[in-house]
Formats: C-alpha cells, structure tokens, sequence
C-alpha cells in the first residue's frame, strides 16, 4: 500500500466520534501529537487535534478568510501526511483527523487543499438519532434544543453532499456502544 491515506472522521458531534479517534490510535493511525483534554462531558477524552481544530474554529470565528484557511490546512495537511510517511510506528502510513467542524469546511477542503495531494482520503461517518444527538449538546454544552437541531441538520446535510461518490464507511452509534463498530473499522483500514 502507497500513503500516505488520511481517514477524516465525521458527524455533526456527540456521536462517538471520541471513541472511533480513540480507536484509530490504539490501531496505529496518527491522529495527532496534541489534543483537546478531556473534561467532564468526554471523560475519556476528545482525540481532536489541536492544530487542526484551532484552524476550524479561527475559520468558524471568521477569525480568518477561506483562503488563510486553505494556506494554513494545506501546510497542517502536508506536514502530517510527511510525518506519516516517514513514521516507521504508524500502521500503513495512515493518519487522520477528527473535530465535529470539519463537516463546515468539508467540502472547502475538498476543493482546494486535497487535490494538491496525492492519495485517497477516507472516511469515516458516524450516525446517530439527531433528538439524542440534540439532547447531548443540550445537556453537555448548554446549547438550545433548537439550535442544536439546526446545527445536526446543517452539519448533515452538508455531508451528504461531500461525501457522495467518496470511500466512505458508515458506523451507527450503537455499534460503537456495543464495540463491534471497532473490528469494522480494523477490517476497513
């Protein structure tokens, strides 16, 4: 196999995405150096790269153009993908990464920074019942139940249409719960 092969993982959040990142380390995938620490609502820990989510939210913020972002990510994008390529101790060459807000810029990602790079990125979507998604986002960070459900419904959409035609694996939460999501997740790596 040729790498590197970044794996993005998907959802609109509070759809076991944590655990999935999680999973794809303990597998040997380079999900980062640097992660967002764990707190009360993921004990377990986030496994979202700092570098990466920092330029999502300086991007969500508007805090930067699309184009400061595109510059930023292809450098971030590139650095992993040749840190991966030169790391004897990832499985495969592979890395990834994992932050809620990469379904907003998806399919900017997409357009303007993947096509410079050569390889096949992955995916790994994560569904969940938008009301318990919803409740968790009420019940972890205090969102409104409205604007919690126009966040999944943008966020779902959105990745519908970025993820048509892709290599893409579908995981239900459930079965992250129940732990066979993982041995999927192996096999499809």
């Amino acid at each position: 196999m040729v790498g590197p092969f970044p794996v993005l993982v998907l959802s609109p959040g509070r759809s076991g995405s944590s655990t999935v990142a999680k999973w794809l380390i303990d597998l040997g995938v380079n999900m980062g150096s640097r992660f967002r620490a764990a707190d009360e609502t993921n004990p377990d820990g986030y496994w979202e790269d700092l570098d990466w989510r920092d330029l999502n939210d300086a991007l969500y913020r508007r805090a930067i153009s699309a184009r400061w972002y595109c510059w930023i990510a292809e450098r971030l994008y590139g650095s992993r993908m040749l840190k991966a390529k030169n790391a004897a101790e990832y499985v495969a060459n592979e890395w990834g990464i994992k932050d809620p807000q990469l379904c907003d810029v998806l399919s900017l990602l997409q357009e303007r920074v993947f096509p410079i790079f050569v390889g096949q990125q992955r995916y790994i979507r994560l569904h969940r019942d938008p009301v318990d998604v919803a409740a968790s986002m009420v019940r972890c960070y205090g969102v409104p139940r409205e604007e919690a459900m126009r966040i999944i419904r943008l966020r779902t959409d959105l990745l519908d249409q970025s993820l048509e035609g892709k290599m893409v694996l579908d995981i239900r939460f459930t079965d992250i719960v129940s732990g066979t999501a993982r041995s999927a997740i192996e096999e499809w790596l």
